[in-house]
């Protein structure tokens, strides 16, 4: 059961990753005020590093105790 939800995170990670850097990119070709770019740079980034904190808390979390 743990590696099922393990791929399923690693799944759902690596397709947030694309999307966000997808949104970048679309964003970068589209919009030429940078401050409009820099923010949307810098909400893809915060959303990115929340993705990552939650798919590494399951990816690393320790075995429950046994006693």
């Amino acid at each position: 059961m743990r590696g099922a939800v393990k791929s399923v995170f690693g799944f759902f990670w690596a397709m947030s990753t694309a999307f966000l850097a997808y949104m970048a990119y679309i964003v970068v070709q589209a919009e030429h005020d940078p401050s409009i770019i820099w923010g949307w740079l810098a909400l893809c980034g915060l959303t990115f590093i929340g993705a990552t904190l939650l798919a590494s808390t399951v990816f690393f979390a320790a075995r429950p105790r046994e006693d």
